[in-house]
């Protein structure tokens, strides 16, 4: 009875680590090309996204979880409200391609206040902020696609890597992907920045949405801080 126990134990786990390889398996075929447009689709026809979400943050900047409403215009800038349990708004934090902007209202014991940003926060690219809030995954930009460097990866998933630029820094885009709808779905990616300002930020997605299959739950985390955005309401549009 007991080998037979041992036995049973040992088939189902085999069988779910082969359920898992297969699952990221059938995408080894695909063309990488393929598999870099599929990593780039989530979000890509959306031109405005507003609704809520409730976001945790850890950094040297700040630490703390919170919920939000959100506006992010076509992949160019994000306003979030924060607001407390009651509704009351606790600060305006504003971002663009320029940096950041947090607008502290004033309030009993609190003066009002301003802080200015840019470049990064807790080590995760500003400039990707208004894409993951609309529901874009971080790519290259797409003028300089024929550029890159194409590599399949172990788990049947693409890593790119951009020409080394003059200052010698040298980006690469390392995507993993699940099945949804039939299709490879960006599960994780892998950013790393080489050269004097080096920097490697992981994200993981999940919970696409039917419509657009943007992520509605985002981890971003690098040596310097973490991320999370979970979306509770959004409103799209085309």
């Amino acid at each position: 009875m007991r080998n037979f126990f041992v036995l049973g134990i040992t088939l189902s786990i085999s069988l779910g680590l082969a359920g898992c390889a297969s699952s990221r398996s059938g995408f080894s075929t695909r063309p990488l090309e393929e598999l870099l447009q599929r990593a780039c689709a989530p979000g890509k026809d959306l031109r405005e996204v507003s609704g809520s979400v409730w976001m945790k943050v850890a950094s040297r900047e700040s630490s703390g979880q919170f919920p939000a409403q959100v506006r992010a215009v076509d992949g160019k800038r994000v306003d979030l409200e924060v607001t407390n349990l009651l509704g009351g708004v606790e600060a305006r934090i504003h971002v663009d391609e320029a940096g950041y902007q947090l607008d502290l209202p004033g309030k009993k014991g609190r003066q009002a206040s301003q802080e200015r940003g840019e470049g990064h926060w807790g080590g995760i690219p500003l400039t990707w902020a208004p894409d993951l809030f609309l529901g874009r995954v971080p790519c290259p930009a797409r003028a300089r696609w024929s550029e890159l460097k194409y590599e399949r990866t172990p788990l049947g998933g693409v890593k790119v890597t951009l020409p080394r630029g003059l200052g010698g820094d040298q980006e690469s885009f390392e995507y993993s992907f699940r099945r949804f709808e039939g299709e490879p779905w960006p599960e994780t990616l892998v950013w790393t920045k080489t050269g004097a300002f080096a920097r490697q930020v992981t994200f993981q997605m999940d919970d696409p949405e039917k419509d657009s299959a943007s992520p509605r739950k985002i981890v971003a985390k690098s040596d310097l801080g973490e991320v999370k955005i979970r979306w509770t309401r959004r409103d799209l549009t085309r």
